[in-house]
């Protein structure tokens, strides 16, 4: 799944697509590419605290190696743990807790076998001793760049992180979502577009109708325009 695709299946969702019977483009490309990374974060932090969603993330699963580990600093593509093995040799290794920020400082010099993570930073210890270890966890998810902005030069462009189906199912739709909002009235557009139609029935009938009989929102302009007429006495006579 390449992110032209999810590109147009956003647009589609939003019946914004560039054609001869459908104009649209009312999201602009950066819009659309803004948000599906966000959409990508927000699928990603779901899984991570969802009891039984975490096998969903099983394309960004990576380890350190077996390394010699005492303030190391975190991988760079580090997001969150998930376990630690750790032992004085390879074959040696046990299962082992991750523990982190100021918890993991309880541990550091008592007789205790786990990874313990601050300050960006890690430590192996092994029955209170620094020793070797693997630290398993998930990378950040790779970016999503769109070729139509210049936008996929990132080493990690190409990088598929997830099944065809969340790239579309969630994380697309979910990018459509966030992008249909745009199109929601808030109580700022609320407040413009009354304070715009209350100047507008000051104005004669027949300009004041102009919007009426150019797919405005008719209701609520004949509802501005009949309490402006009744406050101030006019008919339609008056106005001529």
């Amino acid at each position: 799944m390449d992110s032209a695709q999810m590109r147009s299946h956003v647009r589609n969702i939003l019946r914004d697509v560039q054609s001869d019977y459908l104009l649209g483009e009312f999201w602009d490309d950066r819009e659309v590419w803004l948000a599906l990374n966000v959409s990508q974060d927000l699928f990603v932090n779901y899984c991570l605290t969802a009891v039984d969603k975490q096998h969903l993330l099983q394309g960004l699963v990576r380890d350190t190696g077996y390394v010699t580990a005492i303030n190391a600093p975190l991988p760079s593509d580090y997001l969150h743990y998930i376990s630690a093995k750790i032992g004085p040799t390879l074959n040696s290794q046990k299962i082992a807790r991750v523990y982190l920020g100021g918890e993991a400082y309880e541990y550091q010099n008592v007789s205790h076998t786990a990874a313990l993570i601050t300050n960006n930073t890690y430590t192996m210890i092994y029955d209170g001793a620094y020793t070797n270890g693997t630290l398993y966890y998930y990378k950040c998810p790779s970016y999503i760049g769109l070729a139509v902005l210049g936008d996929d030069t990132r080493t990690d462009f190409s990088d598929v992180d997830f099944d065809d189906y969340i790239y579309i199912n969630y994380i697309a739709s979910q990018a459509a979502v966030l992008l249909a909002v745009k199109e929601v009235y808030n109580q700022r557009d609320l407040k413009t577009i009354m304070k715009y139609y209350n100047e507008l029935v000051k104005q004669p009938q027949s300009y004041a109708n102009y919007p009426i009989n150019n797919d405005v929102p008719a209701i609520i302009i004949r509802k501005l325009i009949n309490n402006a007429n009744t406050d101030r006495g006019r008919t339609d006579r008056d106005v001529g």
